[in-house]
């Protein structure tokens, strides 16, 4: 049995949903190609303190720009702006966790 601590070294395995966008046409499924950047990763007790710090910075910048940009787009009253916003805010996540992660590592 797998213990719960070993997961982090098969999220790579996530990349292959990014073939889904070659047999669907939709551009979506390209974004999990990312995570075969995992492959490298390897689970010890220092990439854990990392991996945690990481996730970490990446929620405050998710609760910020959630925090901002939702009671913008309802004062405006566009409802576009919830898309883009959502996809801004999943976008900058993404990079926050792994620039987070490239500083903690380069450490």
């Amino acid at each position: 049995m797998v213990e719960l601590k070993d997961w982090y070294k098969y999220l790579w395995i996530l990349g292959f949903l990014g073939l889904l966008g070659l047999f669907t046409d939709n551009w979506a499924f390209y974004g999990f190609f990312g995570f075969f950047g995992f492959i490298a990763f390897r689970s010890t007790k220092p990439a854990q303190v990392d991996l945690n710090r990481s996730t970490r910075n990446a929620f405050i910048v998710s609760l910020l720009i959630f925090a901002t940009f939702t009671p913008y787009a309802t004062l405006v009253d566009i409802p576009e702006l919830y898309i883009s916003g959502y996809a801004l805010n999943f976008t900058l996540m993404i990079l926050v966790f792994v620039l987070s992660m490239m500083y903690y590592e380069k450490k």
